[in-house]
């Protein structure tokens, strides 16, 4: 679902089609003056995960494409950490975007396959 503040320099689809690309998965960054020492993921991240995403770019919960398998596995993976968060009281946070939090930490943790 591509919202009012996504901007792309071409059509992602068409240019992986172009290439014949397999992509597993591909994530977006968010603007480039923002980055993950922002409160949104550090916070959270630090508090559930005891882990520090530091200055690297803030990933785009809201724009994730890839093959079938690489969504899947997205989906395996989220679901996953949704339910560690969810199971623990340190990592309940009554803020919003949690999806945020976790897409950034799972990515920069290493937790996704071929992102």
């Amino acid at each position: 679902d591509v919202g009012t503040g996504e901007y792309f320099q071409r059509d992602p689809f068409v240019t992986a089609a172009r290439a014949k690309q397999q992509l597993p998965l591909v994530l977006f960054e968010e603007h480039p003056d923002l980055d993950n020492t922002h409160w949104l993921t550090h916070i959270p991240v630090l508090s559930c995960r005891e882990y520090t995403l530091g200055n690297t770019p803030v990933l785009h919960a809201g724009s994730v494409m890839g093959s079938r398998e690489g969504i899947l596995n997205y989906i395996d993976v989220m679901v996953e950490e949704f339910d560690y968060w969810k199971k623990r009281e340190k990592c309940r946070m009554d803020m919003p975007l949690d999806e945020q939090s976790i897409h950034n930490y799972l990515y920069y943790a290493n937790r996704l396959k071929n992102a």
